[in-house]
């Protein structure tokens, strides 16, 4: 979202609610997201964690495959 829209949100905000309401209300959104960056950043951790087990899951048995093959060469 770009500055203007921004901009124009907060002046539509600002008509409706009017100047004595707008505090609360931007003290509301701000928390709505903040609480929304938290979970993206909860969401995207439990992906690196899920991504890095899945990348130990795959490399380990590729790497107990090259060892089995090299004991049949011998």
């Amino acid at each position: 979202m770009g500055i203007w829209e921004i901009l124009l949100i907060a002046l539509i905000v600002l008509v409706v609610a009017g100047p004595e309401r707008l505090p609360v209300i931007m003290r509301n959104v701000g928390g709505w997201v903040g609480r929304g960056r938290a979970a993206l950043r909860g969401l995207q951790s439990e992906l690196e964690r899920e991504g890095e087990e899945l990348r130990r899951n795959v490399e380990k048995p590729l790497g107990e495959g090259s060892e089995g093959e090299e004991q049949g060469r011998d």
